[in-house]
């Protein structure tokens, strides 16, 4: 069995296990966007706020925001936030890339070591952390931390073996090829 063919495996059905709700997953439909804005729109009426104005909020005190985005969408409410983030985080929405930041991004990335390593850096750079993130992927740059190598047989084989057992359960995959 080949590593492609198991990552074609039917995925399990998302499911809460408290109420045994199911959540939609995958491409955002317009209608959910749709509903995601005027969430967002409703709640910051309600506030007396602008979209500027929030992110001034530190993000920990932000999950009423989040919680009121999450009304009327079936999806989790980690999926409606991070689509939140993409979508109203003003930093992401800077336009490309320069070759000064790009090269700035490269000397930040070899000398910030980090945990959140992605946030550090765009709060340098003035860009929001998955801006970083993603820019950091399409031009090859990882953390330290997260720099791959190339798979032994082994792990290969324990990879196979876990997907096999566990299917797209990613934890108990990694946590089986160690």
């Amino acid at each position: 069995t080949s590593l492609l063919h198991l990552l074609r495996m039917p995925r399990p059905k998302t499911t809460n296990e408290d109420d045994e709700t199911h959540y939609k997953t995958g491409k955002w439909l317009k209608e959910e966007e749709e509903t995601l804005k005027d969430n967002a729109r409703e709640f910051l009426q309600m506030n007396n706020l602008t979209l500027p104005k929030l992110w001034e909020i530190p993000a920990k005190d932000r999950k009423p925001f989040y919680k009121h985005c999450c009304q009327n969408i079936n999806r989790k409410y980690v999926n409606v936030y991070k689509k939140a983030v993409r979508l109203f985080d003003e930093k992401n929405h800077l336009g490309s890339y320069t070759e000064q930041e790009i090269k700035l991004l490269k000397k930040l990335n070899k000398t910030i070591n980090e945990e959140h390593k992605w946030k550090v850096i765009g709060d340098k750079m003035g860009r929001s952390a998955n801006s970083v993130r993603d820019r950091m992927t399409k031009i090859g740059l990882e953390p330290k931390n997260q720099r791959r190598k190339k798979w032994t047989t082994l792990e290969k084989d324990r990879f196979k073996a876990a997907v096999e057992k566990y299917g797209h359960d990613w934890r108990s995959v990694s946590e089986a090829v160690g």
